[in-house]
């Protein structure tokens, strides 16, 4: 798990192309933070959203219970559907990687920040 701790901005999602105005519409704020507890925080550009995660050491990765979510309208980053669509996470380099079931890449991720050491 500890390697996805941290907070992770969308390099590229399969099948969704950024919007020419998507800055305007808080896109710098569609960010997934993974926290060492198995619980991870996120946006889609305007949308809180939150839940549990799990990850093996295999890389299978799922998302037991329920997630929230806020229900703004905007030009939503789909990063819940990455996540809910997820079956298998890997760190390529400095890129986090998302995989369905049959191993297509439903999205690639940047690492914005660092999760601080714990004592």
């Amino acid at each position: 798990m500890a390697g996805i701790v941290g907070t992770w901005r969308p390099l590229g999602i399969t099948g969704w192309a950024k919007p020419p105005t998507a800055d305007d519409m808080g896109f710098a704020e569609a960010v997934i933070s993974f926290r060492a507890d198995g619980t991870w925080l996120g946006s889609d550009g305007c949308n809180g959203l939150g839940g549990k995660y799990r990850l093996e050491s295999t890389g299978t990765f799922s998302m037991p219970g329920p997630v929230s979510s806020t229900l703004i309208g905007c030009v939503n980053v789909p990063n819940l559907d990455v996540l809910l669509k997820a079956t298998h996470v890997v760190v390529v380099g400095k890129a986090l990687v998302f995989q369905a079931a049959d191993g297509a890449v439903l999205g690639v991720y940047a690492r914005t920040s660092r999760p601080k050491p714990t004592r």
